[in-house]
């Protein structure tokens, strides 16, 4: 990151001054990206581009800082954050194309609005404040004046018109046309005079009834019909107006000074602090909480994104960044009063019905009546303070503030443009202007129609459904002779696969159908299978052996908790190339699969590996399993293998999702170019399984997140890569807990043999973590400290909370399986 003369970090968007040319006076303007050589290039107030080293210039203000960002110290941007609670900022004009007459200081931004009227992401009402939305296209209409003084006006001028002096304000928006601008036709030189916004395209995101869902795709809606939220109040709009005759012309901001009031997680707040004087903080972890927060307790609820259970919501007072530890208040059900209690950060997560936060839309629930106030906008809001656990503190549309209850409001789903047309679909132009009655919205319409739209089937249809019928089950019949040819050649060639083994499985790790049948009911490890493992890892413990006696590689019957095992297409090559293919792939993992990989195929589906990946030392993934079902398509291998994680709903990695999607770009599911992609002639499972371990299970998965890498060596990456490995060993340890309960089918004598051989270097590690406080990915395989453990900052106390409440129950589950040298740290 650059940094000004004074040391200060420069961010995109910054005002920054800067010395001119003639070295008498000073430019601002600003700071829009960086150059080579340690330089930025400065947009300044006329819309020219100037490049200054970054050495010579000056933060002065950050007036993008709102309500609700989340800041940091600019003097110490790895400690604690806080959140914007409020701005005041003042504005310096000049006259629009002129850059150097300033007309107004100290203007209000509520005395000024856009030339156009309206921005693109405005929240606006509908006429009368009867439905909110947002705008997500815009359209303008200019009166060009011609050399004889005549008028002509364009509509629709960003699709008909252009900039005759292009600069970097020009470029940016093909509708941002001014009065005075030169603009050109397609064969003439036209002066503008009046700008006025022509359409707009609005997602309409609620209503203070409720109403009947829309179902037609609506027009763009003239602008005389909406109003800007926050521009509706009659003094802001008369203001704006009187500055406006009072100046004659267009104006364009010199200059901006911004104070913000900032509530930090330690529970303090400051008032009228410089934005220049701190930082934004655009990524937020799942650890970055804040005072008014209401959180769930963890230990408490078995998945995060349930339900909040009663007892399980506390509201955040403050936090410890340094310690990782959250002071919270709930109410003890038993003594009916207010109960404070330090947490660890990372058994906490955010209640999914009480999420509100600052800055956030909110409309009331129930809705009430409709007023008969032409411009009632009283029942759609912005949240300006999280008062206690039971109110929060509301700026409502018609400029009052007022306390609510949670149940009393909603929030409304935050969405970007991209996400709202794709919802829309396509629209219809209105192209003689005039609004009839389906354009308006359900609730302005006089159609008392209950139905959903009439049913309009026919004989034809019916013809058309016997057809579809017909071809599924001339499908499902040629589906079964490929079956029933591949379940044939599955038996051979599985036969053949234990000549190219050519070695035993010990007979305690053999899994038998009746054991294997327990297990799969969900309860506790069998006791037959419990005694064999813990007799063979006995064994290996004295005989100073810590390797795995299960084999890499073997095919099997397949399991009946696979996850794509309902799947019944395989083979649409037909059996030979397609077995082919298959019988390649279990060459290649039977003398390539590496000491922490193990897969098994099955016999009677050959279309659905399961692999499993040891963690490996030096990683918060440390002694973990992780399960991957793999499904090889009827098009394997012009197309990638399928790939699950068995995730037991835990977020593993940025790359492993609780529903079990593997992120990665061998397998399509993730962007990539060259060798990063699937190649049918040199790709292989193989290729898939290492790529997993060695891209996925990394020591700091932080950086996995798409685009995260450019954060290394940044505040952003410091304040989060530690934290997030803390969590990432939490959550391994609690998949430990979950494989150990419900281990997948096959595998049920390996991960006790696992949990076996190295428990006691499990629960050494946590003591590792625990009492002598090293960092996480810094140990060796025996659980000891290394060299890096000393040559970084200690784990957080939070950390070892969460792991004082964990190990525990790890030391019960291990010790159920008769693991030996397991005992509480």
């Amino acid at each position: 990151m650059l940094e000004d003369a004074t040391g200060q970090p420069i961010c995109q968007y910054d005002l920054v001054m800067f010395q001119t040319t003639d070295g008498e006076s000073h430019g601002r303007g600003l700071a829009v990206k960086s150059l080579p050589g340690k330089k930025i290039s400065v947009l300044c107030v006329d819309g020219t581009l100037v490049a200054k080293p970054a050495c010579h210039v000056t933060v002065v203000d950050r007036s993008l800082t709102g309500l609700g960002m989340a800041v940091a110290p600019a003097w110490d941007p790895y400690g604690q954050i806080g959140v914007v609670t409020g701005a005041t900022t003042e504005l310096d004009l000049v006259v629009h194309l002129d850059g150097k007459r300033v007309v107004a200081t100290g203007v209000s931004p509520e005395q000024v609005r856009p030339v156009k009227g309206l921005t693109l992401g405005d929240y606006v009402f509908f006429s009368g404040g009867t439905w909110l939305g947002r705008t997500i296209e815009l359209s303008v209409d200019v009166d060009v004046l011609f050399d004889d003084r005549s008028v002509c006006r364009v509509t629709q001028a960003g699709d008909k018109l252009r900039f005759v002096c292009d600069n970097f304000l020009t470029g940016m928006d093909k509708n941002g046309f001014c009065p005075g601008d030169r603009v050109a036709g397609d064969a003439a030189v036209f002066k503008s005079s009046r700008v006025e916004m022509g359409g707009v395209l609005v997602y309409w995101v609620a209503a203070p009834k409720k109403k009947k869902k829309q179902k037609k795709k609506k027009k763009p809606r003239r602008s005389s019909s909406v109003v800007r939220v926050g521009m509706n109040k009659g003094r802001q709009r008369s203001g704006a107006r009187r500055l406006q005759e009072e100046l004659g012309s267009p104006m364009a901001i010199a200059d901006t000074r911004t104070t913000v009031d900032v509530l930090w997680q330690d529970g303090t707040r400051q008032r009228g602090v410089p934005s220049a004087s701190l930082l934004r903080i655009v990524l937020l972890s799942d650890q970055d909480l804040f005072p008014g927060q209401h959180v769930i307790d963890k230990t408490l609820t078995p998945v995060v994104s349930a339900d909040d259970a009663a007892g399980c919501v506390r509201v955040v007072k403050s936090l410890s960044y340094k310690d990782q530890t959250v002071c919270v208040s709930w109410t003890d059900p038993g003594e009916s009063k207010e109960v404070d209690t330090v947490m660890s950060m990372y058994e906490l997560g955010r209640s999914s019905n009480h999420n509100f936060f600052y800055g956030d839309i909110v409309v009331r629930l129930p809705p009430r009546e409709q007023s008969t106030s032409t411009n009632d906008v009283s029942w759609v809001g912005h949240v300006v303070d999280l008062c206690d656990t039971q109110y929060i503190h509301v700026m409502w549309g018609d400029g009052n503030t007022s306390k609510v209850l949670l149940h009393e409001i909603a929030s409304l789903e935050k969405q970007s443009f991209g996400e709202m047309l794709m919802e829309m679909g396509d629209w219809v132009h209105d192209e003689d202007g005039d609004e009839t009655q389906e354009d308006l919205p359900p609730s302005l319409t006089n159609n008392t129609s209950g139905g959903e739209g009439d049913d309009h089937s026919d004989g034809g249809s019916d013809a058309h459904d016997g057809l579809v019928l017909g071809a599924t089950a001339m499908d499902r019949v040629g589906n079964s002779i490929i079956q029933a040819v591949i379940r044939a050649a599955s038996g051979v060639l599985a036969q053949a696969k234990r000549y190219w083994m050519n070695r035993s499985t010990p007979s305690a790790l053999r899994v038998e159908p009746a054991i294997t049948g327990n297990i799969q009911t969900g309860g506790d490890v069998d006791c037959r299978l419990k005694e064999a493992a813990a007799t063979d890892a006995v064994a290996s413990s004295d005989s100073g052996d810590d390797v795995s006696h299960f084999q890499h590689f073997d095919v099997v019957q397949s399991p009946q908790d696979h996850h794509y095992l309902d799947n019944k297409e395989q083979g649409s090559y037909g059996p030979r190339e397609w077995l082919k293919r298959v019988q390649k792939e279990w060459k290649i993992l039977e003398a390539n699969l590496p000491d922490t990989i193990y897969v098994r195929a099955f016999e009677d589906r050959m279309d659905l590996p399961r692999a499993v990946i040891v963690g490996v030392s030096g990683t918060p993934y440390q002694d973990g399993l992780f399960f991957f079902d793999m499904k090889l398509p009827p098009s394997y291998p012009v197309t990638p293998p399928e790939v699950t994680y068995h995730s037991f709903g835990l977020r593993v990695n940025p790359n492993l999702y609780h529903s079990g999607t593997v992120c990665l770009s061998l397998l399509g599911t993730f962007g990539g170019e060259g060798p990063e992609l699937w190649s049918p002639d040199t790709s292989s499972i193989l290729q898939v399984i290492v790529s997993i371990q060695g891209l996925v299970l990394t020591a700091k998965p932080y950086y996995n997140e798409a685009g995260f890498e450019a954060q290394v060596g940044t505040p952003d990456g410091r304040r989060n890569e530690l934290p997030y490995c803390e969590n990432t060993y939490l959550v391994n340890l609690h998949t430990m807990l979950h494989l150990i309960r419900r281990p997948p089918v096959g595998f049920q004598t390996f991960i006790v043999d696992h949990f076996c051989r190295r428990g006691q270097h499990i629960l050494r590690a946590c003591e590792s973590y625990q009492k002598e406080g090293c960092p996480v990915s810094t140990l060796d395989s025996e659980g000891c400290a290394t060299e890096a453990s000393t040559e970084q900052p200690p784990c957080s106390m939070g950390f070892r909370l969460a792991l004082a409440n964990v190990v525990p129950r790890l030391v019960e589950a291990l010790t159920e399986i008769g693991a030996q040298g397991c005992h509480h740290p």
